[in-house]
């Protein structure tokens, strides 16, 4: 790897060099997009943790591993310290967001953030004027969601390289079946079992009467309720069950006979590590099968990193377009 020149940080003290400048000279972005969405890498961290440590030797290094995060435009408020720790050994960190509207029928439609976010907002005034007048009620069955899929460069050997891949999946309109889901990544490498740090949550907000209490279940838990399983071969997943408002048992202080509760928000995550061999060609692809009637368990397969869902009941399901990997 080719270091870039520091001559920018000639004649500075210390004191004066940030995080942030050294960053700006070391860290390179890089887009490259594709029809339905982009994938956004950011090369030399490797370095760039080097350069840092030497220029700014008293270096905390879960702060740093903050920063990088940060710097990339990654939320870790939800991670634990040892998995964000594992960020200043990467080599390069690659993101594709993906947002994705479900129709009445199943039917998969790929959106823009922007699009997303204003058929949102449609839906939710139409339901809003639908309760204030009952008969002209309007719902919705469409579903939306956004995906966030993560390929991390851990390290190589001569004839490997070692990826974290990962998936954070948030709900942009709460659904309205609260049953058994799953998120799972599938891959065309093969899945690590000596990794220690294989992670995954379910994090959901409960509101009453204008407050609000989140609650998360972690895979790091026997008995959260969010168990982590894996084929060899071809995927891995997480498996929770959605908690409703009612069932959370949250009641917020204010004294009213009426407590109004709701859920706000709903996120799940997952990340693993995968081996791919050098100079080959690889699939990755997340998806979210969301259970609407709760029949039977639901069952996940994957070919050639492509992810398929089988259920004896009513499902949706949230894939992102396969993502390639040249390692």
């Amino acid at each position: 790897m080719v270091s870039m020149p520091f001559y920018s940080f000639a004649g500075q003290s210390n004191q004066a060099i940030s995080f942030k400048s050294i960053a700006d000279n070391i860290i390179e972005k890089q887009i490259d997009k594709s029809e339905n969405y982009q994938t956004i890498t950011y090369k030399n961290i490797e370095d760039f943790v080097t350069k840092t440590k030497e220029l700014i030797p008293d270096t905390n290094d879960l702060e740093l591993a903050k920063f990088i995060l940060e710097y990339t435009n990654q939320d870790y408020s939800n991670l634990p310290d040892e998995i964000i720790l594992e960020t200043i050994g990467f080599n390069e960190i690659s993101i594709v967001d993906q947002y994705i509207k479900v129709s009445e029928d199943g039917q998969t439609e790929y959106i823009s953030k922007n699009e997303a976010e204003s058929a949102v907002a449609v839906e939710k005034i139409r339901e809003n004027m639908a309760s204030i007048t009952p008969l002209n009620e309007w719902t919705s069955p469409n579903g939306y969601m956004k995906i966030r899929t993560s390929y991390l460069l851990a390290s190589e050997s001569s004839n490997y390289k070692y990826y974290i891949i990962s998936a954070e999946a948030t709900w942009l309109k709460i659904p309205s079946c609260f049953f058994e889901d799953v998120l799972t990544i599938g891959h065309t490498g093969k899945y690590d079992n000596t990794y220690n740090n294989k992670y995954g949550y379910l994090s959901e907000t409960i509101n009453c009467c204008g407050t609000k209490k989140t609650y998360k279940w972690e895979t790091t838990n026997n008995n959260s309720g969010v168990n982590f399983e894996y084929s060899a071969t071809t995927f891995a997943a997480i498996r929770f069950k959605l908690i409703n408002a009612s069932a959370s048992g949250h009641v917020c202080n204010r004294i009213t006979n009426n407590h109004s509760k709701s859920v706000s928000s709903i996120s799940s995550f997952i990340r693993y590590r995968v081996i791919f061999t050098k100079n080959s060609a690889n699939n990755i692809q997340s998806a979210y099968c969301h259970k609407q009637i709760a029949l039977g368990s639901i069952s996940i397969s994957a070919s050639n990193g492509s992810v398929s869902f089988s259920l004896s009941g009513t499902k949706k399901e949230y894939k992102i377009e396969p993502i390639l990997i040249y390692a």
